[in-house]
């Protein structure tokens, strides 16, 4: 079976379809979440406004350290690593003589993967990353609702999480089925952050350039790639909220998930 052939089959197993259509994208102007300086978290998620997306397949789950097990032993591509100047993520390293994951952690999601490595990953099973118009409909489906499963504010029976500061570790992938989405995705609010295909620009969905979905170009005073959902530390518990890291951090809170045309 070819590395195409491979993901088709798993589209259907693992993937879930999201239909094409429109859809709530961001956040309404009384939807705020303050930070300790008094901004708004979720400021970069405004104007809410409808827009339209073509259909496609999006994971149902974030990958996880199994599958991209596989994908390791067969490119030789380095094992994931916190930096030196993160020690506190260093007991998520791998084994890199055995090419494996700390114990008891197959299932749980991929960190200390940059956007580079989500991306090789990818483009490894003939997959892509989601935009962030993609992922955020996947996520929230066409009502703006602010939380996957829709408005119930109790959040800590849906997904995985803790207070800001406290280590928390990631929860085997779709540990909390009542937090799905309306399109059965797991894990879009918890558990890790995730990767996006998009550079991240503060105001994007203020200016919509384009075609609704076409990724704006790469900042001049900024080259960071988007990342979407919470980790289990939620400054903003809304499923809006947009972040940014550069491509090539890492962090014990960042993974992915893949997405197809």
């Amino acid at each position: 079976m070819t590395r195409q052939e491979e993901a088709d089959s798993l589209a259907s197993a693992s993937m879930v379809w999201v239909p094409a259509g429109e859809f709530v994208l961001g956040c309404g102007p009384d939807e705020m979440a303050l930070d300790a300086d008094g901004s708004d978290l979720l400021a970069s998620a405004k104007p809410q406004r409808t827009v339209t997306l073509g259909g496609y397949w999006i994971d149902r789950v974030p990958v996880t350290n199994r599958e991209y097990r596989a994908f390791l032993r067969e490119t030789d591509y380095p094992v994931p690593t916190a930096r030196t100047y993160q020690p506190r993520f260093a007991v998520l390293n791998w084994d890199a003589s055995a090419v494996t994951y700390p114990p008891g952690t197959a299932d749980h999601p991929v960190v200390l993967v940059s956007w580079y490595d989500a991306l090789a990953y990818c483009d490894w099973i003939g997959k892509r990353l989601p935009t962030e118009l993609e992922w955020e409909k996947a996520a929230r489906g066409p009502d703006g609702r602010p939380f996957p499963w829709g408005w119930d504010t109790d959040i800590e029976a849906r997904c995985t999480m803790g207070p800001v500061g406290s280590e928390v570790e990631c929860a085997p992938v779709g540990s909390f089925p009542s937090g799905a989405s309306p399109y059965g995705c797991l894990d879009m609010l918890g558990n890790v952050e995730e990767w996006c295909a998009d550079w991240y620009a503060f105001d994007r969905y203020a200016r919509l350039d384009g075609p609704d979905g076409i990724a704006p170009p790469r900042p001049a005073d900024c080259p960071a790639r988007a990342v979407r959902g919470m980790g289990p530390w939620m400054l903003a518990k809304h499923v809006g909220y947009r972040g940014a890291y550069y491509p090539w951090d890492v962090s014990g809170l960042i993974g992915f998930r893949c997405a197809r045309s």
